[in-house]
């Protein structure tokens, strides 16, 4: 089961959903949604899940145009920074880290 978590960095929040298996026993993940996804697609949530079955620490996370409920992507620093918290707020917890996405 997912937890919800919040990543906050100086521009901003996104939510999260924080995936750890009970035997963590490999690299985590963070995962990262296409333009047209947000990390409740049925195909995120799919790998989210498989990865946890095999023992891999998972975090996925929303940019904050999905987060706010736009369908446009935000500037490309906005995304970077986002992706740099989710990035970080892992990398707290775990390494070594892989970084995943969905396009």
């Amino acid at each position: 089961m997912s937890r919800s978590v919040q990543i906050r960095w100086e521009g901003g929040s996104v939510g999260a959903k924080w995936r750890r298996p009970r035997a963590p026993s490999g690299a985590a993940v963070l995962l990262a949604h296409g333009a047209g996804t947000g990390q409740d697609h049925r195909s995120i949530v799919a790998v989210r899940e498989g990865l946890a079955a095999r023992g891999h620490p998972v975090l996925t996370f929303n940019y904050p145009y999905r987060d706010s409920g736009r369908a446009r992507p935000d500037r490309k620093e906005t995304l970077l920074a986002c992706h740099r918290a989710a990035y970080e707020w892992l990398a707290e917890r775990f390494d070594p880290i892989v970084l995943a996405g969905r396009s």
